[in-house]
């Protein structure tokens, strides 16, 4: 009995050592996981609105960004253009592709002002897995 009991404890070391030695091999795989693409509002609110986006390296291959506005709220002018605009969804969507790591500012006027709180955005884009990754943009 004594002799099962030391091999079991063994087993359980050994298993144990195996998943430390896994987890440092890991450790850089998972402390590289942070976002590629990030995104905070620098003016928010009112007329205008102002997005700061910070791509790391390596950037992915293309980054959408998506702008929720109020219902009806029209886009008079924005920078860079927009690629797509729905004023009945309240919906501005940016496409970037080939971009750069680095900051990127897109700014938009609207016909009339709107409160922080009836404004919210996100940014997608596909990782090197190729997963879909979404994050809210930061007020």
């Amino acid at each position: 009995m004594m002799i099962f009991k030391e091999k079991k404890a063994m087993v359980s070391r050994g298993t144990l050592v195996l998943v430390l030695i896994m987890s440092m091999f890991a450790w850089p795989l998972l402390a590289g996981a942070e976002e590629l693409v990030s995104g905070r509002y620098l003016d928010l609110g009112g007329n205008e609105v102002r997005v700061e986006l910070t791509i790391t390296s390596p950037a992915p291959a293309s980054i959408i960004l998506i702008q929720s506005l109020p219902r009806g709220v029209k886009v008079i002018a924005s920078s860079p253009e927009l690629k797509k605009y729905s004023p009945g969804k309240g919906q501005a969507k940016w496409l970037f592709r080939k971009v750069d790591a680095g900051k990127k500012i897109v700014s938009m006027t609207l016909e009339r002002p709107v409160d922080k709180g009836e404004i919210s955005g996100e940014i997608r884009y596909r990782d090197a897995a190729g997963k879909m990754i979404t994050v809210p943009l930061s007020k």
